[in-house]
């Protein structure tokens, strides 16, 4: 068998899909044949960075304001910036 069942249209129509979720002010990273969103929350050029990519389903929507509250503020102060990537 050369076709995984996995690979199957009606199956990867249902499991594998761009969720109509936005937010604002979206940042782009292009690459060849692809675009990706993402949202920078940039605190200081002196902080590191945190890269964040979600899992299958998930956008970036699902992961601003308590999450990133959360992930900026670990140090009980803003303490890293914060990229997800969607």
């Amino acid at each position: 068998m050369t076709d995984l069942i996995l690979d199957h249209p009606t199956l990867t129509a249902r499991y594998f899909y761009p969720w109509p979720n936005r937010f604002d002010d979206p940042f782009y990273v292009q690459g060849d044949g692809f675009r990706l969103g993402c949202h920078y929350r940039h605190i200081s050029d002196d902080l590191p960075t945190i890269i964040h990519f979600h899992g299958n389903g998930e956008t970036v929507a699902d992961y601003l304001g308590d999450f990133e509250d959360r992930i900026t503020g670990a140090c009980q102060r803003d303490c890293v910036n914060d990229l997800s990537v969607f």
